[in-house]
């Protein structure tokens, strides 16, 4: 079943791949939008945020032979205050919360035993201290002493570490010390981020990109000892304004896309559900028109915050036993799929290809699609093989946020220009058409004036030939093109993966 906001709109063109996800999570995506009313994309994007943090710590990728990835996913949602963020974050991420009060009350006590320890040590320290002082003074022999102190000095308490899952407002500087000397695997997750994209963390790309990449970093303070951040993981989910997004990318957006950091973001921007959410008569039509039979009940979200919990603790008994983490690799289907991706993002890359403008996001769009793969396969079924069918899920996940990433920079090559309004003029025009479809001399001469250009306009007939939004055929000798708005919709991205 897709969510609820599909069944309803689905004429509004919803590009996330809902119907290729386990059949699991799209219950558990419809029993949040069920209970939140929040935009069903918006719950997508923030449940593979919860389950990458999840995931970070147990497993990695290898696609090939060559190549291994983290499993850590950086997410920029961008979204008006009061889509109820807040609210879908409260039902997913609920075992999370509640495992940190867990880990801060054990902290406490461990805590408070290694400081009673500490005392009684800086006492037995002392005391013998002054025992080797006197031996020396007379000039006795302190060698029994002196392995004593060695003893002693080797048993000195170590502080416990408090195990950070999640941080909402950060410094670079205490980042770097919570991933080098505190718990080396967490996430910023935070549903009011303008002041962190501000923020110095943000500006400090060569860290964000180390630590997505599995970089090992060496830190060095004025005030204090070096250390180094190794094996470390991180996560960001960020939730911001579209007109604060909108500043960011017009002010630091070119310094964030030559550094890589934005390649290194699945970016989207959900549709917004605002203005469509009732708790009257209409919000209860909606809701009656789901079958108890269909209806997701409480079991799949149970089965999901457990499935969270269990993962991070499994993360922690790993990191305690000083084991590697599972290394996910791919069956054979899969990794054919991988290769013939890689291979078409690839061709699109050159001078007169359609990702001519996107080289930098594309040039890590497979290790999204290796990763998001990883995370659903890890998760939903712990199986250490990635399918075929999680793959094409994978793949066409990370084709919605590439999409929405082009949409977002506002950068569009002219041929998708053209197609968002050759498909807006289409759209507006069906009822003038008798037989359903629209001469191409027509639009030549009474589409919109830029498309006047038959050139221009057979580009944007094939962007939305590749949307399967239009067909193509010939009624006598004539070119002939006819329009389906419920086609391949979501699909933007369909005309930068150019079919061959």
């Amino acid at each position: 079943m897709i969510p609820v906001a599909l069944q309803q709109n689905n004429q509004r063109g919803y590009g996330y791949p809902f119907c290729l996800l386990p059949e699991k999570l799209v219950d558990v995506i419809r029993f949040v939008e069920l209970e939140t009313q929040a935009p069903s994309e918006m719950i997508a994007a923030s449940l593979l945020g919860v389950m990458s943090q999840a995931c970070q710590d147990v497993f990695d990728v290898a696609p090939n032979e060559k190549l291994r990835f983290p499993v850590s996913l950086y997410q920029i949602i961008v979204a008006e205050s009061g889509e109820r963020k807040s609210a879908v974050d409260k039902i997913i991420m609920r075992s999370i919360r509640e495992l940190e009060d867990e880990l801060e009350i054990k902290y406490r006590d461990q805590k408070n035993e290694h400081e009673k320890n500490s005392r009684l040590w800086v006492v037995k320290s002392r005391a013998l201290e002054k025992v080797i002082k006197a031996a020396v003074s007379k000039g006795s022999d302190t060698s029994g002493y002196e392995t004593q102190y060695k003893e002693l000095y080797d048993s000195k308490p170590i502080p416990p570490i408090f195990r950070r899952l999640l941080i909402n407002d950060a410094t670079r500087a205490a980042v770097k010390k919570g991933l080098g000397m505190g718990w080396p695997s967490f996430a910023l997750v935070s549903d009011e981020s303008g002041s962190i994209l501000q923020s110095e963390l943000l500006r400090d790309t060569p860290l964000l990109n180390a630590v997505w990449g599995d970089c090992s970093i060496n830190v060095e303070r004025a005030n204090s000892d070096f250390f180094s951040i190794k094996d470390a993981r991180f996560g960001l989910m960020l939730m911001v304004q579209p007109g604060v997004f909108k500043e960011y990318v017009k002010v630091q957006g070119p310094q964030a896309r030559a550094s890589g950091f934005f390649a290194r973001c699945l970016i989207s921007q959900p549709r917004s559900n605002i203005g469509n959410r009732f708790n009257d008569e209409n919000h209860h039509t909606i809701m009656s028109s789901i079958t108890e039979a269909n209806r997701p009940c409480v079991d799949v979200i149970e089965w999901f915050n457990k499935r969270v919990r269990d993962l991070f603790l499994q993360g922690f008994n790993r990191r305690e036993e000083g084991t590697a983490r599972i290394c996910l690799t791919l069956s054979t289907e899969a990794r054919a799929m991988w290769v013939s991706e890689y291979n078409r993002v690839e061709a699109q890359c050159c001078d007169s290809g359609t990702l001519r403008d996107y080289k930098d996001y594309a040039s890590k769009q497979l290790e999204h699609v290796t990763r998001i793969a990883a995370v659903i396969e890890g998760f939903s079924s712990g199986d250490t093989t990635i399918s075929a069918k999680t793959m094409n899920a994978a793949s066409e996940i990370a084709k919605w946020y590439f999409e929405s990433f082009i949409e977002l920079m506002e950068v569009l090559p002219q041929e998708v220009v053209d197609a968002k309004l050759l498909e807006s003029w289409l759209g507006s025009n069906m009822t003038k058409t008798e037989n359903g479809f629209f001469y191409k001399n027509y639009v030549l001469q009474y589409g919109p004036s830029s498309l006047r250009n038959r050139q221009r306009l057979n580009a944007a007939i094939d962007v939305l030939y590749s949307q399967h939004k239009v067909a193509k055929f010939q009624h006598g000798k004539k070119e002939c093109i006819s329009y389906n708005p419920c086609g391949n919709v979501g699909s933007l991205i369909g005309s930068l993966y150019v079919r061959q």
